[in-house]
């Protein structure tokens, strides 16, 4: 009976988890918000191999892991509730992984194969505890794959630390330059900077602009405490070409009360009306967003062109 019970958790799990995949699995699109369908399997192929040649070492354990637990499930080791165990939890990781797989492939991130990443340690653990331990052999890989878990898991947690550092350094650099460019703007206005009206975008490291676009993704409620922390640096909404700031919300059409506003090439040319009227100015610093936010911090310890369309643009109003 707690065997059946078993299998009927990890059945309704995993009619949960499938189901809360339903956007992504019948649209296109990052986050599942463009034409309904599912993809084409040319473009599956094509973003499963980029996703390979991204993470080649995660790639390659997650296929050795689906291979292991299929043969475990394939052979038990015996018939009792442990067999139906291994069955029950090794088939469910499996699918779930391998549904993960699929969904990350039709919207190609690599930071989404972190969910993947997530489900492998549980489903080596489950192979690995289920499997007979009087068996040499079983003793021997369990080792081999305890000492090179622990090994990957030392490498990853170095790059992660060399790579934020990086990207810090990079950070700090950039932010000073982007004071330099606004102490530009502010004596060319005959004004102080501390009094500069400035609007921040999406792909900008501005402390305010962070808040503002947290807020949105709370309902807006905390606009009034942001305004008074930030009285000077408002927040543009790029998508929905609106304002935010300690006045209040309006069209970016309406916004007549700044003096600049900092913006991506690449944001200037796919949300053009998120774009002040004024004179545009092409400064030599980077915009930073989660795609290319790896490819970001490489700047600090190698060669790395600036893409022309991460340039951040100075919008001066008149």
């Amino acid at each position: 009976m707690a065997a059946r019970g078993l299998q009927g958790a990890g059945a309704a799990l995993l009619v949960l988890g499938l189901a809360g995949y339903g956007v992504l699995s019948t649209h296109q699109g990052t986050y599942g918000t463009g034409a309904e369908g599912f993809s084409s399997p040319h473009q599956l192929v094509s973003n499963t191999l980029e996703l390979i040649q991204q993470q080649p070492a995660l790639v390659t354990v997650a296929a050795a892991t689906l291979a292991l637990a299929l043969v475990r499930c394939a052979r038990p080791g015996g018939t009792g509730q442990a067999a139906v165990t291994v069955r029950a939890v090794g088939a469910g990781l499996v699918v779930q992984t391998l549904v993960l797989g699929v969904l990350v492939a039709k919207h190609p991130r690599s930071g989404y194969l972190l969910s993947v990443a997530a489900t492998l340690p549980g489903l080596l653990a489950t192979l690995l505890e289920t499997a007979d331990p009087i068996v040499p052999a079983w003793r021997r890989t369990t080792a081999v794959l305890g000492v090179v878990g622990v090994l990957l898991f030392a490498h990853g947690l170095w790059s992660a630390v060399t790579a934020h550092v990086a990207v810090a350094s990079t950070l700090r650099r950039d932010d000073v330059a982007m004071e330099v460019w606004l102490d530009r703007v502010a004596a060319q206005r005959g004004t102080d900077r501390q009094a500069l009206r400035t609007l921040w975008t999406y792909g900008t490291t501005s402390q305010c602009y962070a808040l503002w676009y947290g807020d949105w993704t709370a309902g807006n409620v905390f606009a009034t405490d942001i305004g008074r922390l930030c009285p000077r640096d408002g927040g543009v909404d790029i998508a929905a070409a609106r304002v935010w700031s300690a006045a209040g919300s309006v069209d970016v059409a309406q916004a007549t009360n700044w003096d600049v506003e900092i913006i991506p090439r690449l944001g200037r040319e796919t949300y053009p009306d998120a774009l002040l009227e004024g004179d545009v100015e092409e400064t030599e610093l980077a915009s930073v967003n989660p795609v290319s936010y790896a490819g970001f911090g490489s700047a600090a310890g190698k060669s790395d062109p600036l893409r022309p369309d991460r340039v951040l643009l100075l919008v001066v109003r008149q």
